[in-house]
């Protein structure tokens, strides 16, 4: 399907591709079957099957996989065969017949006016000249009447719902818009930027202000469009209601109408897109940049690119660039603090130290994922002492916290845990020196586990837990004996140019540019919690440039335990909860949750840290891990078939803004309103994008069998179970299943 494109050479587009609007192919592009190159996008390299190119330079990823059943049955494939071949030619003799029977009285009245012109004689001339360009803006109200009746009569509900592009309900509302445009073309054309096409886009069903100023067309039904006061939009910017996906299995294609909102005193620049997205109030859409579907574009934001960055303005100067710069220290060049690059300046090798001694000291080992890997490095039976740094009064206390954490794990041989009191915060974890060079002397490696997730806070109440944490680990990793600095971080701080040709992120990617984040979802996200992860993942490389032997643990979304399913009350939580309050799910297309039980995570951390598998893989200082189950993802119809089958009722898909919108209006009511602000309605998550081949094979010498075996929606069952008998989610009106 190809939306006028540009193509400039000789091209290959595949059987089952979209091209969207405003696309130019390079010469020898290639675009493979199933492909999609985005609406104002610049393809000049190969789209796989399965993926799609975005932007200029196009960035590929994963296309969005819409869930739709294909049609079945002969007869309703006959009944659109049909219709796909009989209405090129049936459509524009009904569409003349249309308007020569409608407008003929008009058009009869401008013939005997002009007729009477011509036998006029004196000054009756003069009038009936006057009475032609009357008669002909009666003439075009006429057709643009004719449009507004046909289109009320032929157009659906706009409900968000897909429809099969072909099918006789695509058909009559193609129907309508082509009169639509043929009203534009003769008359309404004239009328952009005036009152009367605001006029008539009401009568047409949208909610346009009067003084809002449109000098150009919108693409879809107009029920679906809102356009603030004092709006602007510039000459051959797109306004589009209309969102289009190949279906599932090469089944055709599909399109749905989605709400366009354009808000009071925003502006979208020439030649820029808004598609099912929406502006807030006094921002501005750059020429040559599109806001994506489900996208809301803050407040007082300028928007730039494909996909967008946004930059916050102040009312006081529009010159400065933002409210809120980035921070400093986000900012080249980036630099270990010193202390870090004199530590390991001074370092030296431990001259007879053990074969093969294991004595890892663990942060965070009283949180979900860091129990976890104390539990999983006990069970490994490789550990001559478990250190666990935790933040208490004294000894004693320090010790009864990760006994109980590590119980809750389920972790065994707990006499070889020993719990070390101390602040990350703080050069030597707030200890005295000598303490803490006896500590360095005992411990063999560390696994840092320890951070601050929030999705609200910014950056400045994120460095201390997250990057200042991990520069002290960093430095006592150093003392007394170079230390194996194991980083856990997130997939959080993955963005698309670390993407390549196939639309993965492998573990060997280059880290991305966090000030290159695109704006997604609401877009007023602090982005505190990546850009501070990021930035300690920066500290962790160049430390492992400068010779200390350091790797990076990146988990996806991390769900309950393969066994007993205990889980965390983290995002997903929330979601879940918020969506059983509600008894209405977000229709969302691909992959969004990508789930891995807790423990393989751990499991995988600590295989990956113990002797051998490093050496046997002969990985370098500075790799990366993704330690994430492969087709692990959970979506929202397969969320929808798990929660019925558990046993809750009444439940039901929603429009996916509306529901958005429920849960941010009211922050009090629902917790998971910072995660729904980061969702869209189309693609995949981040994290479902990421290669996991190093992290799964870990996973997999880990666990055995039971890799091969997993199933996403078993692990939610079972993490549902333990919600419920917890009391945390409300217990399920029928009975619960047996144990999947």
């Amino acid at each position: 399907m190809l939306l006028t494109h540009q193509a400039l050479g000789q091209c290959e587009v595949g059987q089952g591709s979209v091209v969207g609007a405003g696309a130019v192919l390079l010469p020898h592009s290639q675009v493979e079957a199933g492909a999609v190159v985005g609406a104002m996008s610049v393809a000049g390299r190969p789209v796989r099957s399965g993926l799609q190119l975005v932007g200029n330079p196009g960035v590929i990823m994963r296309r969005a996989t819409l869930e739709q059943e294909p049609m079945p049955g002969w007869g309703r494939h006959f009944l659109r065969r049909s219709v796909q071949c009989l209405y090129p030619l049936v459509a524009p003799m009904l569409l003349q017949m249309l308007l020569l029977t409608t407008l003929l009285p008009a058009m009869y009245v401008l013939t005997l006016l002009l007729d009477m012109l011509v036998r006029s004689q004196h000054g009756a001339g003069l009038v009936l000249a006057v009475a032609l360009p009357a008669a002909y803006v009666a003439l075009g109200w006429c057709l643009c009447l004719l449009a507004v009746l046909v289109h009320r009569l032929l157009s659906g509900s706009v409900n968000g719902s897909w429809c099969a592009f072909g099918s006789v309900r695509h058909f009559l509302a193609t129907f309508s818009e082509q009169l639509n445009s043929m009203s534009i073309a003769i008359f309404m054309g004239m009328a952009f930027g005036s009152p009367f096409y605001n006029f008539w886009l009401k009568a047409m069903g949208g909610n346009v202000a009067s003084d809002a100023l449109l000098l150009t067309a919108v693409a879809g039904d107009y029920r679906a469009l809102t356009i603030g006061r004092g709006a602007s939009v510039d000459k051959e910017a797109v306004l589009s209601c209309r969102r289009l996906l190949p279906g599932p299995k090469g089944a055709g294609f599909y399109i749905c109408q989605s709400r366009v909102v354009i808000g009071p005193g925003s502006s979208v620049s020439h030649s820029a897109a808004v598609v099912a997205g929406e502006t807030g109030r006094l921002s501005t859409l750059a020429p040559l940049s599109a806001v994506a579907p489900s996208t809301r574009l803050p407040a007082q934001t300028f928007a730039v690119g494909l996909p967008p960055q946004a930059f916050p303005w102040s009312k006081a100067s529009l010159v400065k660039p933002s409210t809120r710069p980035l921070p400093r220290e986000l900012r080249p060049p980036i630099l270990l603090p010193i202390f870090v690059s004199r530590a390991i300046g001074r370092m030296k090798v431990l001259q007879g130290q053990q074969a093969g001694e294991f004595a890892p000291l663990v942060t965070g080992s009283t949180g979900f994922l860091g129990r976890s890997i104390v539990a999983a490095l006990l069970e490994s039976r490789a550990c001559s002492r478990v250190f666990c740094l935790v933040r208490a009064a004294d000894p004693a206390a320090a010790q009864h916290r990760v006994i109980e954490a590590a119980k809750k794990a389920g972790a065994t041989h707990l006499h070889l845990l020993e719990a070390v009191p101390g602040d990350l915060q703080q050069r030597n974890f707030g200890r005295p020196l000598a303490d803490v060079q006896r500590l360095a002397g005992r411990v063999t490696h560390v696994l840092h586990a320890a951070a601050k997730v929030n999705l609200t806070e910014p950056f400045e109440l994120m460095k201390k837990d997250n990057v200042d944490a991990t520069a002290h680990l960093l430095e006592f990793c150093c003392i007394s004996k170079p230390k194996p600095f194991h980083h856990i971080s997130t997939m959080g701080i993955l963005t698309p140019e670390m993407l390549d040709r196939h639309g993965s992120v492998r573990e060997s990617a280059t880290l991305g540019d966090i000030r290159a984040l695109p704006l997604y979802g609401t877009g007023d996200q602090a982005n505190g919690y990546p850009q501070s992860k990021w930035l300690a993942e920066v500290l962790v490389l160049e430390a492992a440039r400068q010779g200390l032997p350091c790797y990076i643990h990146r988990p996806g979304l991390i769900g309950g335990h393969s066994v007993t399913g205990a889980a965390a009350e983290d995002v997903f939580f929330h979601f879940l909860a918020d969506v059983l309050k509600l008894r209405r799910l977000p229709q969302m297309d691909g992959r969004k949750f990508n789930v891995t039980p807790v423990d393989w995570v751990a499991k995988a951390i600590a295989r990956i840290a113990l002797p051998g598998f490093l050496e046997e893989g002969k990985l370098p200082s500075g790799s990366v891990f993704h330690p994430a189950a492969p087709n692990n993802a959970i979506t929202t119809n397969m969320l929808a078939a798990v929660l019925k089958r558990f046993g809750y009722g009444h439940l039901a898909f929603m429009d996916f803004v509306d529901w958005r919108d429920s849960i941010v209006g009211s922050p009090l009511d629902f917790k998971s309103w910072s995660f729904c602000a980061a969702l869209s309605v189309e693609g995949d998550g981040i994290d479902s994008m990421a290669e996991t081949m190093l992290g799964a094979k870990a996973i997999r010498e880990a666990v055995g069998e039971a890799f091969d075996k997993y199933d996403p929606a078993d692990c939610l069952v079972r993490m549902l179970r333990w919600y419920t008998a917890q009391g945390l989610l409300p217990q399920p009106e029928s009975a619960w299943p047996d144990a999947a």
